[in-house]
């Protein structure tokens, strides 16, 4: 993260990140929603590189989440997750328009949403710019 981020900001990420690898993702989403809101508050407008990786990280957490959740009965509860990993990639493809990694993990979204058009889509434009992306390839080839 660049030197010019708020330090609040920096502590709220690498604080998400611990959680995220200790497989705590409800602390790491909750934790990514600070500091996109304290980098929104402390840079309205700036830093787009840094809140794209906020962005892609609390999708990752959101889609964790889905999974931990999958042969539960809440479907509610795992549609909701997975459509806050859609808004929040496409919040962050908004910033990076060639967000590779946005791209893949909105199809991951989609695909639990069961919108597979959209995420062939997303594959197939993120394939464009990374032709050799091996675990892009092998979720495409998953739906054909």
């Amino acid at each position: 993260m660049s030197q010019d981020v708020h330090p609040e900001v920096r502590r709220l990420k690498e604080e998400a990140g611990e959680a995220y690898r200790s497989s705590d993702f409800v602390e790491a989403r909750a934790l990514y929603t600070r500091a996109i809101a304290t980098l929104d508050r402390e840079i309205p407008g700036g830093a787009a590189a840094v809140k794209t990786a906020l962005l892609i990280n609390r999708a990752m957490a959101q889609l964790q989440m889905h999974s931990q959740l999958d042969g539960e009965a809440n479907n509610d509860e795992m549609r909701s997750l997975a459509e806050a990993a859609v808004t929040d990639c496409t919040a962050a493809l908004k910033l990076t328009p060639t967000g590779t990694k946005a791209l893949f993990h909105r199809a991951r979204a989609r695909e639990c949403l069961g919108w597979i058009d959209e995420a062939i889509t997303d594959l197939q434009h993120l394939l464009q710019q990374s032709p050799r992306n091996p675990t892009a390839r092998a979720l495409l080839e998953k739906f054909s």
